[in-house]
């Protein structure tokens, strides 16, 4: 998929987020920050970390910021209604910034966490895969 369209690539990626909230909704609230083994993710952890990384990574390497990623734990929102409150601020977010760029934005290089040139639509594209 090359992204050639801001907004086409919104009303995808928006159908791709759906589906996430979906699955987060068979989460049994009082399992939020459970995990099978001392030191793994939590489902809290996880669904923090797909908001974060989409905000504070994606959406500032989209504006040719560096990340600044705050990582993903129970600080950030604790709770299952706080975990997805915080999912849609960060994701309302990360919209709005995507909504600026220009088809001429989407051909130019970002530069990742990992200090690696990337041609902005295809660091878009991996962020729905991620």
């Amino acid at each position: 998929m090359e992204i050639k369209n801001i907004d086409l690539f919104i009303d995808y990626f928006e159908k791709v987020r759906k589906r996430t909230l979906r699955v987060a909704k068979y989460i049994p609230k009082d399992k939020i920050e459970w995990t099978y083994k001392e030191g793994k993710f939590t489902f809290g952890d996880l669904l923090r970390h797909l908001a974060t990384i989409e905000r504070f990574m994606y959406a500032e390497n989209a504006q040719f910021k560096p990340s600044v990623y705050p990582g993903c734990d129970e600080s950030l929102a604790s709770g299952y209604d706080n975990v997805i409150s915080y999912m849609d601020k960060c994701h309302k977010e990360s919209i709005e910034i995507f909504s600026k760029l220009s088809a001429s934005d989407l051909l130019k290089k970002c530069t990742t966490p990992a200090n690696i040139d990337i041609t902005l639509w295809k660091w878009l594209r991996l962020m729905t895969e991620h």
